[in-house]
């Protein structure tokens, strides 16, 4: 601990963990037992990067040097620092104030009183200015996006044809590789099923799980979960990558897959209620968006658990807000790629197939980013600080300048 120049105060322990330590659901009640009775008087994230730290550990492991201290008596506040990917950017980090951030904050935001991860004071601030908005989960937003687990890629196995070769009308079943930010459908599959067996499953499952309150089905209406024609698979929706990273380019990976389509528990979808459609275009453009993103690989390691994605903050909006509406449009426009998409296009207001060119996609992309700053509530230091802690290394001014471009016009 000497070597790194742990700042520890008089009577607190010192301990090197992983940084799921400070993250992990396992580990939750281990946190609040220290936040409650005591303090983490420092929480200083290292990447072992190129094995910087230990030569034996693996050099994408993340390390957490936790200082803490038992008592009652110290402030609200835990502290934190990095992540620090060198001996150089350490010894930089180390020499500025930490960032600080309310214990009662860490309590309320997640159910697990997850560690974010906060690469410099400033920061902290645009985190905790964003934190100021509901979680996603929140029953005060006017839409509901529950995630779900379709099928199982070991445990479903049985139902699904990995050599589809002579065999017709088959529906894809997609992995995570299979669709890509704004990018539906990549051609790599998992696997293929039968459209009978995927209903006749699904139907099933449903019919079963929403009888448990910890369900997405649960208090859904008895007709709806009944009709097979209401079945998710049957019409476009919202899917998301569960393996990801916080270091990765993206962290979250989204896209409006089309119909007929199945998906395995690495990539599981949103269900909205019903008359959803244009909470689904919201929903999607504020998750494709840089600011989302940026807060979300605060708290994912390893993956975009359900509880990570549930204690993540998203702007708490009228559906007639005006903004909103743009964001619906725009991510309408960008999800709506084919004909396949015609019934949902129609509700949300916009034409399939009606972003011509690569520089016309571009440009509604950065315009995502713009508007979703704003309904954060953000300023334009604020969106400078997200793209300049964003990715290291990434070369970022371009989109920054075409962001802040559509910034200024919404004024």
């Amino acid at each position: 601990m000497r070597k790194f120049g742990l700042m520890a105060e008089s009577g607190a322990a010192g301990v090197v963990l992983p940084r799921s330590a400070l993250t992990a659901q396992g580990l939750t009640s281990w946190r609040k037992v220290v936040l409650e009775q005591g303090r983490f008087h420092d929480a200083t994230i290292l990447l072992n990067s190129r094995n910087w730290v230990f030569d034996e550990v693996h050099p994408q492991l993340w390390i957490a040097l936790t200082a803490l201290r038992k008592g009652t008596q110290f402030s609200g506040e835990a502290t934190t620092r990095g992540p620090f990917g060198s001996m150089d950017s350490y010894a930089r980090g180390i020499a500025d104030r930490p960032a600080r951030i309310p214990v009662a904050g860490l309590l309320q935001w997640s159910d697990v009183a997850s560690f974010p991860l906060i690469p410099s004071p400033r920061a902290g601030d645009v985190y905790l200015k964003m934190r100021q908005h509901s979680r996603f989960d929140s029953p005060l937003h006017p839409w509901k996006a529950r995630p779900v687990r379709e099928f199982d890629a070991t445990n479903d196995k049985h139902l699904m044809i990995l050599d589809p070769k002579g065999r017709k009308g088959l529906w894809p079943v997609y992995g995570g590789e299979s669709f890509n930010l704004w990018e539906p459908d990549t051609g790599r599959y998992y696997a293929w099923i039968d459209p009978k067996v995927a209903t006749d499953h699904l139907l099933q499952k449903r019919r079963s799980q929403a009888r448990t309150r910890s369900s997405a089905f649960y208090g859904m209406p008895p007709e709806w979960i009944n009709d097979p024609e209401s079945l998710s698979l049957l019409h476009p929706r919202v899917v998301f990558r569960d393996v990801t990273q916080a270091n990765n380019l993206r962290t979250v990976l989204v896209a409006l897959v089309p119909p007929r389509v199945a998906l395995t528990n690495k990539a599981p979808y949103l269900l909205s209620g019903e008359n959803h459609i244009r909470d689904e275009a919201f929903v999607l453009g504020v998750m494709a968006s840089i600011p989302f993103d940026w807060v979300a690989r605060r708290h994912v390691e390893v993956s975009l658990n359900f509880y990570v994605l549930n204690s993540l903050p998203v702007p708490l909006l009228d559906s007639s807000e005006p903004l909103r509406r743009r964001v619906e449009e725009v991510a309408g426009r960008l999800a709506a790629v084919d004909e396949r998409y015609a019934e949902w296009a129609s509700v949300v207001g916009v034409k399939v197939a009606s972003v011509k060119s690569e520089s016309e996609r571009q440009g509604l992309i950065y315009e995502i980013d713009a508007l979703i700053a704003k309904l954060y509530g953000l300023d334009e230091s604020d969106i400078r600080v997200i793209f300049e802690t964003f990715h290291v290394g990434w070369d970022y001014q371009e989109r920054l300048d075409a962001v802040l471009h559509h910034f200024r016009k919404l004024r």
